[in-house]
């Protein structure tokens, strides 16, 4: 199963950005939304970005996510 993550992109650098993940920041590759721009926010998978989102959408998706690893950190 893949998880996708939303994140905020930092900065770009040719086919690769920074991107803050929860107070985290990745290098992730940008080889299927190459116009993206710092700033944005993104949903990224596998170590790439696969797709843009909007603040609210992000916001939801981090909700969720923050819940599964709450649901994880209860049954262990």
């Amino acid at each position: 199963m893949c998880v996708a993550i939303p994140g905020r992109v930092i900065s770009v650098d040719g086919d690769g950005a920074l991107v803050e993940i929860r107070a985290r920041r990745r290098r992730v590759l940008t080889v299927l939304l190459p116009d993206v721009r710092p700033g944005e926010m993104v949903l990224i998978s596998n170590g790439m970005i696969v797709e843009r989102l909007s603040e609210d959408e992000a916001s939801e998706r981090d909700a969720i996510f923050g819940a599964m690893l709450e649901a994880i950190d209860e049954t262990t």
